[in-house]
């Protein structure tokens, strides 16, 4: 949002952006005065950007799931007989939000294994298929090749980890989504979720008992808010020796798992509440539920206070360290933990990692390089790794930690 206004004496023009706008309007609410109309019309413009944001906001998750087919660029100005139009707009895009909202749920219902993924990999999914499609046409065998690796490591929680690549080659080429890519009735999303299934369905369908439902039609749930009642520096570590006790056996998958010190859209909450919902069989988790937005928490709040979930066999942990956020209710279980409760050391965790880790248990995907020498040139290697994916996928990001 771009605020432009003119000084008194209307010689000169100031311009504010993003955040100064918000801090701008929140100023405005300091303003003290007897002028009656000028409270008026403060209070009118403060209602207009109250709306005009509300609609900034609806058009921004929209575009979030790669819905970008709308143009809003428009000069506004302020004031009562704009206020009409700051509300048809901000209805406009509200319906819109439903819709799309309604459309996606509609697509990841009928393609469940579609729910595995964030929208925003669904798309990055989607854009190497049109790559496969544009080499495979001008029969360049050196970018097809390249392009088949990325999309396999971008797939490979649907396949099994001994799935060859001239197997996952021949997937590609029987999956009907290539053919798809340029039917224009078929939307990016179903094309994505598509070539997902059948990848699954060609590769054995390992992930075939994630996609049963419970035995009888109902059982009981596992649903426990856990609280950490550490210091922050201790935080981390006690995270991760909870985590070794509620999976036991075996490290959690990465889509089952939701960490809230990283940034989540709230189409991705949405998404993985629904998976928890449609994978029974998965055990999830949601750390650091204290560093999710409020409005974040609230849709984690909405989706437990259901006693319907308590039937639905789902399993699911929250793991924070305010009592304050998520509590207890007669369905789900609420435990403390500080340091000296919480099962296990560090250095047996250390242990139980490096254990789980080189043997691959439960790391689709995950190229494990090693040594027992220092120097031996590991880091170079996966630095030049990378360097390639960051040349097969411009809008791929690659972080060094």
């Amino acid at each position: 949002m771009c605020l432009t206004y003119t000084h008194l004496g209307g010689m000169e023009t100031s311009n504010l952006l993003g955040e100064k706008v918000s801090d701008f309007i929140r100023q405005l609410g300091f303003i003290q005065n007897e002028n009656e109309a000028l409270i008026a019309s403060v209070k009118l413009f403060m209602e207009e950007h109250k709306i005009l944001n509300k609609c900034i906001e609806n058009y921004n998750y929209l575009e979030s799931v790669g819905v970008g087919d709308f143009d809003i660029s428009l000069r506004y100005k302020a004031g009562q007989p704009n206020l009409c139009l700051a509300r048809e707009l901000c209805d406009g895009s509200t319906e819109k939000l439903r819709q799309c909202k309604d459309w996606l749920t509609k697509i990841r219902k009928s393609y469940s294994l579609s729910l595995l993924f964030w929208t925003e990999e669904l798309r990055q999914v989607y854009r190497v298929l049109v790559k496969i499609y544009a080499a495979l046409r001008n029969q360049d065998t050196t970018k097809y090749d390249d392009y088949l690796k990325l999309v396999r490591s971008m797939v490979s929680r649907v396949v099994c980890d001994d799935f060859s690549y001239s197997n996952f080659e021949a997937a590609v080429s029987e999956s009907d989504a290539l053919q798809l890519v340029d039917d224009a009735d078929k939307s990016w999303v179903e094309v994505a979720s598509i070539f997902i299934e059948d990848l699954h369905t060609i590769a054995g369908k390992p992930r075939d008992q994630m996609l049963q439902k419970s035995i009888g039609g109902t059982s009981s749930s596992i649903l426990c808010v856990h609280t950490l009642e550490v210091e922050d520096e201790q935080k981390k570590d006690c995270s991760l020796r909870l985590l070794r006790h509620i999976y036991k056996t075996r490290l959690p998958e990465a889509f089952e798992i939701l960490d809230g010190s990283s940034r989540h859209s709230a189409d991705e909450v949405s998404v993985f509440l629904e998976r928890i919902s449609t994978f029974p069989f998965n055990t999830f988790t949601i750390l650091n539920v204290e560093d999710l937005s409020g409005k974040h928490q609230d849709m984690i709040l909405t989706f437990l206070s259901y006693k319907s979930v308590m039937k639905s066999g789902i399993r699911l942990h929250c793991v924070q360290d305010r009592t304050h956020i998520l509590h207890s209710s007669p369905w789900v279980e609420g435990q403390s933990w500080d340091e000296t409760t919480l099962p296990g050391t560090e250095t047996a965790l250390g242990a139980w990692c490096k254990e789980k880790v080189i043997d691959g248990v439960n790391f689709s995907g995950v190229n494990v390089l090693w040594s027992y020498n220092p120097g031996s040139g590991k880091t170079k290697f996966i630095k030049e790794k990378m360097s390639q994916m960051k040349d097969l996928q411009e809008d791929c990001e690659v972080a060094t930690v």
